[in-house]
């Protein structure tokens, strides 16, 4: 059901006949993956088809008359509080809707992209797109079908300093090794160098990863030491330097990866993040904390963790967003 190009896409059959009445209606969740921290969003889509007429001269005469027009409307329910977290009214997520739909028409099968894209910034616990429209002429109906619908969406952080020319922001985390990371993750993982961590749990990495990404005293190290094929994490759990390596080699903290409940997610992203802190790792620590504004924040008890975490951190925004998180959302349910 779902695309194999990335988990923001989705592939949804109808087939149904144009000559049926089509109210079509689906709800689903959706995990967004291409830029930001990833974040999952429950998404209502409908498609509906009514009827309209065309009196355009510029049309073929063969072709004026009665038209029908395909509308898709899709809305986003999100599972955190993002929103609340911006601090500068110029620096926004954007999130990007396209759809397009297959179309059997005489036997033969027709992608047709609806004309516009919606795109909107991000400012509340939902966010509703511009209604996408696609017209054909009646003629056609009784010898056509719908197969599927698709769809995507894509988020982005925005510059609207300039609010004619807004400009996309990248985190500059450095290069991304994804090409090596499916070596260590395998069960006889492949690398040249193994950590060792609390419980003698070990796993294994890449010398030029962990130079590049977690200081310049590795990299000194390895130069003095070419030979050395260990190091020692003992007193650091393993989930946290797994977390690590996952975000040195990809440049990304995965929530499906990193916890299976709200409170488990929280517990770790506060236990990386303090390791970060600790060990000089600036990016590791800036990747935290934007993972933590797209967690689910969906009881008063994580709400207090993440607030307990930001008043010892010094973190007087997000310990303010919190509190009204508190009182004036989960405090009401």
């Amino acid at each position: 059901m779902e695309s194999n190009e990335c988990r923001s896409s989705k592939v949804l059959p109808i087939e149904k006949s144009l000559y049926e009445p089509i109210d079509f209606v689906q709800n689903f969740e959706l995990e967004l993956t291409q830029t930001g921290p990833k974040e999952i969003v429950d998404v209502h889509l409908r498609l509906e088809k009514s009827t309209c007429r065309d009196e355009c001269n510029d049309i073929p005469p063969a072709w004026r008359g009665e038209w029908k027009k395909l509308t898709l409307t899709v809305k986003l329910q999100f599972r955190n509080i993002a929103h609340l977290f911006q601090q500068h009214t110029t620096m926004q997520w954007d999130y990007k809707l396209e759809a397009s739909i297959q179309l059997m028409c005489f036997d033969e099968p027709y992608h047709l992209p609806f004309l516009l894209d919606s795109t909107r910034i991000r400012n509340d616990y939902s966010l509703d797109f511009n209604a996408l429209e696609l017209f054909f002429p009646a003629l056609f109906e009784d010898h056509s079908k719908i197969g599927h619908v698709c769809f995507k969406v894509t988020k982005m952080k925005m510059d609207y300093t300039d609010v004619r020319n807004p400009r996309a922001v990248l985190d500059n985390f450095g290069e991304d090794f994804g090409r090596l990371y499916s070596e260590i993750l395998e069960e006889n993982g492949e690398g040249d160098v193994r950590l060792y961590m609390k419980g003698l749990n070990c796993l294994w990495a890449h010398k030029v990863v962990l130079s590049a990404k977690y200081s310049s005293r590795f990299a000194e190290y390895f130069r003095a030491n070419p030979r050395a094929t260990e190091i020692n994490f003992f007193n650091v759990e393993v989930d946290v330097v797994r977390a690590m390596l996952e975000f040195f080699y990809t440049n990304q903290l995965d929530c499906a990866r990193l916890g299976n409940s709200s409170p488990e997610l929280c517990d770790l992203l506060t236990r990386l993040y303090d390791f970060a802190h600790s060990h000089g790792l600036e990016n590791l620590e800036t990747a935290c904390l934007e993972r933590m504004k797209f967690a689910a924040i969906d009881t008063i008890e994580t709400a207090k963790r993440y607030r307990e975490f930001a008043q010892v951190n010094g973190l007087l925004h997000m310990d303010v967003v919190l509190w009204q998180h508190i009182q004036y959302d989960l405090g009401r349910r």
